[in-house]
C-alpha cells in the first residue's frame, strides 16, 4: 500500500517538474508512461537507500571500553600532561568508539601483578616500565633501556623502530598473551651523588641506590648497591646510608627534592629509560583496524611530547637547581664512557650466554653501537 501511495503521489507531483527540471539540466523528458514509471521506481530506490542510511546512522556504535593501570601516581603534572591526555587523545580520535579509563599505580591493582594481569585479561592494558619484568621475560630489559647503549633519545628510537630492536620485543611479550604497543624512550637516567666524579675509579668502594642491571653495572665498576622505595631515597642521602642514587633524570633531583641532600650530577647520561604500553592480546586482535592504527598512532605522538617535554625541563630544572642549591655537573670525559661501556658489555655478555633471545636483542645494539662509533 505504502508503495502504491508514493508511486500516485510522486506521479502527481513530478508529471509536470520532471519536464522542466530535465530541461534545465539538458536531459530530454520523459516521453512516455513507460519512461516515467522508470523514473519513479528509481526515485522509490533511492528512497529506500536513504531510509536506511538513516536507520544505521541513528544506530548506536558500539563502545569499547579499557581500564589501564599505570605505574605512576594518579596525579601530578607528568599525570595531567601525558597519561591522561593518552586517553583523551584515543577517545578523540575514535569518536567515542574507543574509551580508556587511568589509573594511578595501585589504585585497581599492585604495580608488580600488571603484566599477569594484563596477560590474563583482568585488565585490558597497562602502562609500564619493563624493569619491572625481569622475572617475566630477559627482553624487557630492551623496553626499558640498556644503560651505556644509547648515546642519546635518536639513538634509543632508531634502535627500537629501525634496527628491529621493538619488533623482537614485541614477538616474546606475545608469547605470554601480551600485544606490546610501544616502546617510549623518553628519560634520561643520571648518577646523582654525595661526591665528585671525574673518572670511573671514584666510583670504587661507593654505595649506590640502584636496581636492575643498572645495579649490575654499578657492582661491576667497583660499588656496592642497594634497592629501595623512591620515599625513602632522599632520607638515605641525608643520613649517608647510601653515597649516591641511580635513579630518574636531572627532573627527579628537583622533584624528589635529592638537590638539596647531593651535590653532583654525573653524565653523560647512563641510560635512556623508556616506558611501555601493554594490551592483552586477545583484547587487541578483536579491536578493529582502524582502532587499532589509532592507538599505535597516539602512543607515538604522546612519545614525542614527553621527549621534548623531559629535554626541557632537565634543562631549565639544572639551571633552577644550580643557583639555589649550587648543583654542580660532572662531565666525564670520553675515555672514562669507554671503560663505563666496557664493563656494561662484560655484564650483558654473561646474560647473553643464559638467554638466547637476550643474546639476538644485544647482537642488534651492538652492531647499531659500532656504526654510531660508541663501541669497538
Amino acid at each position: 500500500m505504502r508503495k502504491m501511495l508514493l508511486s500516485i503521489l510522486l506521479a502527481l507531483t513530478l508529471i509536470v517538474p520532471l519536464a522542466g527540471l530535465a530541461a534545465c539540466k539538458g536531459e530530454e523528458a520523459p516521453t512516455g508512461v513507460t519512461e516515467l514509471e522508470e523514473r519513479i521506481d528509481k526515485l522509490e530506490a533511492d528512497n529506500a537507500a536513504l531510509e536506511v542510511e538513516i536507520e544505521e546512522l541513528k544506530a548506536p556504535t558500539e563502545v569499547i571500553e579499557w581500564r589501564m593501570p599505570t605505574f605512576m601516581p594518579g596525579a601530578g603534572d607528568a599525570w595531567e600532561k601525558y597519561y591522561l591526555t593518552f586517553a583523551d587523545r584515543v577517545k578523540e580520535a575514535s569518536g567515542g568508539r574507543l574509551i580508556i579509563t587511568m589509573y594511578g599505580a595501585g589504585e585497581i591493582i599492585p604495580v608488580l601483578e600488571m603484566w599477569e594481569a594484563v596477560s590474563k585479561g583482568v585488565v585490558d592494558c597497562c602502562w609500564s616500565f619493563g624493569a619491572y619484568w625481569a622475572g617475566k621475560t630477559p627482553m624487557s630489559a630492551f623496553s626499558c633501556g640498556l644503560p651505556l647503549t644509547a648515546a642519546n633519545h635518536r639513538d634509543a628510537f632508531a634502535m627500537l623502530y629501525y634496527h628491529g630492536l621493538f619488533d623482537l620485543i614485541q614477538k616474546d611479550y606475545a608469547k605470554q598473551n601480551i600485544y606490546l604497543l610501544h616502546c617510549s624512550p623518553t628519560q634520561d637516567t643520571v648518577i646523582t651523588t654525595k661526591f665528585p666524579v671525574t673518572s670511573v675509579d671514584d666510583f670504587v668502594g661507593k654505595k649506590v641506590r640502584a636496581g636492575g642491571l643498572e645495579a649490575e653495572i654499578a657492582t661491576e665498576l667497583g660499588m656496592s648497591t642497594v634497592y629501595f622505595p623512591v620515599p625513602e631515597v632522599y632520607g638515605a642521602l641525608e643520613s649517608g646510608v647510601v653515597d649516591g642514587v641511580i635513579m630518574g633524570g636531572i627532573i627527579a633531583a628537583r622533584v624528589f627534592s635529592f638537590c638539596e641532600v647531593a651535590d653532583y650530577i654525573v653524565q653523560p647520561t647512563l641510560t635512556i629509560s623508556g616506558e611501555e604500553i601493554l594490551v592483552n592480546l586477545d583484547a587487541w586482535n578483536a579491536l578493529p583496524d582502524d582502532l587499532k592504527q589509532i592507538l599505535i598512532s597516539v602512543a607515538h605522538d604522546c612519545n614525542l611530547d614527553r621527549h621534548g617535554y623531559s629535554i626541557s625541563q632537565d634543562a631549565s630544572d639544572l639551571v633552577w637547581m644550580q643557583e639555589n642549591y649550587g648543583i654542580q655537573l660532572q662531565e666525564l670525559p670520553p675515555e672514562e664512557m669507554t671503560k663505563m661501556r666496557a664493563a656494561a658489555m662484560r655484564v650483558y655478555d654473561r646474560h647473553a650466554a643464559e638467554s638466547p633471545e637476550f643474546a639476538e636483542g644485544l647482537a642488534i645494539i651492538k652492531d647499531y653501537m659500532k656504526l654510531r662509533g660508541l663501541l669497538d
